[in-house]
């Protein structure tokens, strides 16, 4: 729990890694070699696209894929999702990606993706725009100390890797392990990632084992026909206007148990005067 104990942890193993294999850096500070000709990156003369439109949409697929599930894992880890989902600054960030992995492609460079190492920021409370813009400037700074920086050994960043994926694991009790068609597509997606070395292999599996429950247990039709029928019992008592009093029970006993019911009427009247449904945060469907 001590503050910068993440970095502090790297170093005293750097240290002493050095110090067994008794190898320390010949060269701290080294002006990076810039190349910006883009001519040496970018050839347009020899595309067809037939060749390359396959590898054009994997990389699209693949980058929304890693993309979406890394910021949807921070943000969960940050408790910074909003109560109906959505997650502030996800749009920004998903333009951020586009241009720099845009720029980075003129310059010769790999695709850009949000990195799921942001876990140990957060974890040293890093949950807002400045954190990004100082980590930003630091990866700036660490150009022109490439030579030492390269010599940081496996063993001095790995136990940082076992923290963060120990961390993003703490998000797996919002799971409910005893709903099958939730739990096995979680559970497929979080040991296909390490087994295959891609959380894309994992999201794509689980998104697909998802949707195949989705239809084999007629949620899927229930969900349509909802949608499109409506609640056939709700919408025939609001046309008729005059149930009778054992309807009215069916249909309470029907909305209570898809969610919260709450109902208010005069006292002496056979009808009720209000009738309102919250499900999931409060949708109201009906005023009858």
């Amino acid at each position: 729990r001590v503050r910068g104990g993440i970095l502090i942890g790297i170093l005293i193993m750097t240290m002493v890694d050095w110090s067994m294999r008794g190898h320390f850096p010949a060269q701290i500070v080294q002006a990076p070699n810039l190349n910006f000709d883009v001519s040496n990156f970018i050839n347009f003369s020899s595309i067809r696209l037939d060749k390359c439109i396959s590898g054009i949409l994997s990389f699209v697929f693949i980058g929304i894929i890693d993309v979406s599930g890394i910021v949807f894992g921070m943000a969960s880890l940050a408790g910074i999702i909003e109560p109906d989902g959505r997650i502030p600054g996800a749009t920004p960030t998903f333009i951020a990606v586009a241009l720099s992995t845009l720029i980075s492609a003129i310059t010769g460079g790999t695709p850009v993706i949000v990195y799921v190492e942001s876990a140990a920021g957060i974890k040293e409370g890093g949950k807002t725009g400045l954190t990004a813009l100082l980590i930003s400037f630091y990866f700036l700074l660490s150009l022109f100390f490439a030579p030492v920086l390269s010599e940081i050994p496996l063993i001095a960043t790995a136990p940082v890797s076992i923290l963060v994926g120990a961390m993003m694991m703490s998000q797996a009790v919002e799971i409910d392990w005893n709903t099958m068609s939730e739990a096995i597509p979680a559970f497929l997606t979080l040991i296909t990632m390490p087994f295959t070395f891609s959380i894309t292999n994992g999201i794509v599996l689980g998104l697909i084992s998802g949707f195949l429950f989705y239809l084999t247990t007629g949620q899927a039709y229930a969900d349509v026909k909802e949608l499109y029928y409506g609640n056939p019992k709700i919408l025939k008592s609001d046309v008729d206007g005059s149930a009778s009093s054992e309807e009215d029970s069916a249909n309470i006993d029907t909305v209570s148990a898809l969610g919260g019911l709450r109902r208010s009427s005069d006292e002496g009247e056979s009808e009720p005067s209000e009738l309102e449904m919250i499900e999931s945060g409060g949708m109201r469907l009906l005023r009858g």
